[in-house]
């Protein structure tokens, strides 16, 4: 097993692994010190499954394009170490993890994130995002192309979603053309001066209701 207990930056560690399906991770990998994770599984092409329950990311505060590219992950598990509470970066997270049927995110804590654009973007056969109340987005100002292009999703439960901070949602759930049913609080409000152009382009599916 791999010692990462000095370690503060994990980016693009496994980056371009195109012949890598998986990686096993135990409870005997310490990563309680690193910060960045950012790119850490980009462009791997043949990974089919991640379990990330025993990665202790409590310091990690870039998360960003951290599994860009992955075009045959079908399943990530999180839950057990895995904590994002001080992150501040999540774009393009997951953009074009085009096989992921269903994604937990369930114990994503994002008090402190500020930038999501592109996070899920891409996602081309998700059919179901777990969110809980601690997906907390109200420090977030970058929701850009959020869900863009994801052509499965047919309904969104976004009760914990708070705009207040949100300055960019342009194209946020744009061409998601099975969706038909988004839960907002009311926290969901698009203030005046936020950037929106064309929140809900090819959005076919959905009624005009839910566009507010």
């Amino acid at each position: 097993y791999f010692d990462f207990s000095n370690m503060e930056d994990m980016s693009w560690m496994f980056s371009f692994c195109n012949s890598l399906k998986s990686v096993k991770f135990s409870e005997r990998t310490k990563t309680e010190n690193v910060k960045n994770m950012s790119y850490l599984f980009y462009e791997n092409g043949s990974l089919e499954e991640l379990d990330l329950s025993f990665l202790d990311t409590s310091n990690v505060e870039d998360m960003s394009y951290m599994f860009f590219g992955c075009k045959n992950l079908k399943t990530v598990k999180f839950k057990g170490r895995f904590n994002t509470g001080k992150v501040k970066d999540m774009i393009y997270m997951f953009n074009e993890s085009e096989s992921l049927l269903e994604l937990d995110l369930s114990t994503f804590d994002t008090s402190n994130v500020e930038e999501m654009g592109y996070m899920l973007a891409g996602c081309k056969k998700l059919k179901s995002i777990k969110f809980s109340d601690k997906f907390n987005t109200n420090k977030v100002k970058n929701m850009s192309n959020l869900f863009q292009f994801d052509e499965s999703l047919e309904e969104l439960d976004l009760t914990s979603f708070d705009l207040s901070s949100a300055e960019e949602l342009s194209y946020m759930f744009s061409y998601c053309s099975k969706l038909s049913n988004i839960k907002y609080s009311d926290e969901f409000i698009v203030r005046e001066e936020t950037e929106k152009v064309d929140m809900y382009l090819g959005c076919d599916s959905l009624d005009e209701g839910f566009r507010k």
